[in-house]
């Protein structure tokens, strides 16, 4: 037997399966027409997939190549699903077909003949294979007007993990999206039942999305005839009913029978054995199978219509609901459209205002996100915590070590209350220079606030003058730029004066002091030495004495042990308190203390890089909170507080301009929603006549 080529076997097959049905065509031409007004999206084309389902060599192609009329490859050993759509072209139309992958969609191979399907299909599942991916499987779309429109997926065993992922299916149809086509060889119903069947059952217990397809009748032997009732029991497993199909088996394979020729010799077969076609009540072959898919999809269209009815009189609602929140038509002449667009640019700008200087009291304010003087608060605290963390231990021995061990490498004269003044210069300039990028940071992330927070605005309460918000956002960007540059100028003059030593500050000297004494545990340094020399006298007085008396006994006259002890006497009369006082103040006054606490004259090197420590600590606390300060108040009066002012004159600028603002007033937004409402309304008469 010889081949015909494939379009002869798709007219002969074309013949004997029955084309959709009117309603259907009719609902899934209004699914497009509601994708196009952006309605009931979730349905997706609104096809349901037949998901072919059968234990290997179970005849599972033989009934795509039934319906279809194309040969196409058995290979259930390579793993790989394969979903085929069917579509019913144009008539007058010619064949056409191409073969991709489900997921990437990669390496489409466009096929112009029915018989090169087969090698398209039996490639791309080899490559699939080869690289070994989990998600991706085969997908086959063939167009031709002799078509059904259909969609098959063939699984390839039992595979659970695409079994899975359809049980678990969310749609919005439930499992009204799915048929199951189970095949089951005859012999296997008869006497062992089906693995199938049986995983398909965990499905869909009740059968009520499931079709028994009964296969292979030919190789029934005769002496069990008697026991074709017990076929019954698929009712229970496939509510949707059965069909048994012949088709062509690998002997036709190999022997050359064409598929028309095969769907001869089906229905020679049937008329036969009228037997079994009784047990699928007469529905046998593609014929009968094509007439139970379309009682699915009477069911399916019966639960979709009142979906698809309340979704498009919710959808003509709410548009209905934002065309009348635009409020009145703008005006007809140019000045009548700019009072309208002046008028919605004002609420506005003020709600701009207020949001700037933390005035909430509008009901639009509830969004957090438009809290512009709360949110860039936020933003100074970051900076200012940024700040801080660049503070050293001044404190650490670890730094005054550092001081010191730096302080030769520095040299040069020095100022009144400087130990070193280019070391202390260079430390300084490193703390500038540490809060630099930290000050960068805060004025690019305000900038950035604003323009996010007026853009936020405007698109909530923009909607009535679109054209406006479009020419609007198109200059935000522009406008926060220019301020954040001016409150940059302004920050970079603030960090040229924190350069600026200013040792003559009384405050600063007070506050150097201050650390100089809690460094020293609240203790005044003058007092510790005061109770050395103190004790030290004591010692001195007492050694004194000691040595006089043992003097006087070693001679033994008693007149001069006498005199001796009254010089004792004397001597501990002079080390009084007064006159200890003086002598403490003698010495005190000179040593090198100034009056004014400065360290100038210490002698040791330790002494000077501690005190030098002290000075550092008391300017960095100084010039730290200086900065932090000017630094905020330049970004945030300059870019958070002059923005709703510079936006609203760019914007007042635009409303001057005619050609602007005869731009602006444009409503397509307007023009858009009632288009949508009539084709809603359209699309709803529609829908009352299925």
């Amino acid at each position: 037997m010889t081949e015909t080529t494939g379009m002869e076997n798709i007219r002969a097959t074309s013949r004997t399966t029955p084309s959709r049905d009117r309603n259907d065509a009719a609902l899934l031409n209004i699914l497009r027409k509601l994708h196009a007004l952006g309605v009931a999206e979730k349905y997706g084309d609104g096809n349901f997939r037949c998901i072919l389902v059968g234990e290997p060599s179970s005849g599972k192609t033989s009934i795509v190549e039934a319906i279809s009329g194309i040969s196409f490859p058995r290979c259930d050993h390579e793993g790989v699903v394969t979903e085929i759509r069917m579509i019913n072209g144009l008539p007058g139309s010619t064949f056409a077909g191409h073969v991709t992958t489900t997921v990437s969609h990669s390496d489409a191979k466009q096929v112009s003949a029915p018989e090169d399907i087969a090698s398209a299909i039996h490639e791309r599942r080899k490559d699939l294979a080869r690289c070994e991916s989990e998600d991706e499987g085969v997908l086959v779309e063939i167009t031709s007007p002799e078509f059904p429109d259909l969609i098959i997926v063939d699984v390839p065993g039992l595979d659970e993990e695409f079994l899975d992922v359809i049980e678990e299916s969310d749609s919005p149809l439930g499992k009204l999206d799915f048929v199951f086509l189970v095949v089951l060889p005859l012999s296997q119903v008869l006497f062992r039942g089906s693995l199938a069947l049986n995983r398909i059952q965990k499905i869909d217990p009740t059968g009520k999305f499931t079709i028994g397809v009964l296969t292979k009748p030919d190789l029934l032997d005769d002496s069990v005839g008697m026991t074709i009732s017990s076929a019954s029991l698929l009712a229970d497993a496939c509510s949707l009913g059965s069909v048994m199909m012949l088709g062509r088996s690998q002997k036709d394979l190999d022997e050359g029978v064409r598929i028309d020729e095969a769907k001869d010799k089906e229905i020679a077969f049937f008329k036969a054995h009228p037997e079994l076609s009784a047990v699928t009540d007469g529905r046998v072959g593609a014929k009968g199978l094509l007439a139970l898919l379309a009682r699915f999809a009477h069911l399916r269209r019966e639960r979709m219509l009142p979906k698809l009815k309340e979704e498009t009189r919710k959808s003509i609602s709410s548009t209905s609901t934002k065309l009348a929140a635009l409020g009145p038509e703008p005006g007809s002449n140019v000045d009548e459209k700019r009072a309208f667009l002046a008028k919605v640019w004002h609420g506005i700008s003020e709600i701009l205002s207020d949001g700037a200087m933390g005035r909430y009291s509008p009901p639009v304010f509830k969004n957090p996100e438009l809290l512009l003087c709360a949110r860039a608060n936020a933003l100074a605290e970051d900076f200012k915590a940024a700040v801080n963390a660049t503070k050293p231990n001044f404190r650490s021995a670890e730094y005054v070590d550092d001081l010191l061990a730096s302080g030769n490498k520095f040299s040069g004269s020095q100022l009144p209350g400087f130990v070193n003044k280019p070391l202390f210069d260079y430390r300084v300039a490193r703390f500038v220079e540490q809060w630099k990028e930290s000050a960068a940071i805060f004025s690019e992330s305000i900038h950035g606030l604003v323009v996010a927070v007026a853009r936020a605005l405007l698109q909530e309460l923009g909607s009535k003058v679109p054209k406006l918000v479009d020419h609007v956002l198109s200059i935000l960007d522009d406008v926060a730029r220019h301020l954040a540059e001016e409150g940059r100028e302004r920050i970079v003059m603030s960090f040229k004066t924190e350069m600026q030593p200013f040792s003559s500050n009384f405050l600063f000297r007070e506050m150097v002091e201050r650390i100089t004494c809690e460094k020293n545990s609240g203790k005044n340094l003058e007092m510790e030495i005061s109770d050395f020399i103190s004790k030290a006298l004591d010692e001195v007085r007492d050694g004194v004495i000691h040595n006089i008396i043992k003097f006087a006994g070693s001679y033994g006259n008693y007149p001069f042990t006498h005199h001796a002890a009254h010089l004792s006497t004397s001597i501990t009369a002079s080390f009084e308190t007064s006159a200890k006082e003086n002598i403490i103040r003698t010495i005190l006054d000179r040593l090198p203390f100034s009056s004014s606490g400065s360290c100038i004259g210490i002698k040791s090197a330790q002494a000077e890089a501690d005190y030098l420590a002290s000075m550092l600590e008391a300017y960095w606390h100084f010039s730290s909170t200086r900065l932090v300060d000017n630094v905020i108040g330049h970004v945030i009066k300059c870019v958070v507080q002059g923005f709703p002012t510079q936006l609203d004159l760019k914007v007042q600028a635009l409303l001057s301009d005619h050609s602007a603002v005869l731009s602006m007033a444009e409503d397509s937004t307007r023009e858009f929603l009632q288009d949508k409402i009539k084709g809603l309304c359209a699309v709803s008469e529609e829908l009352a006549a299925l």
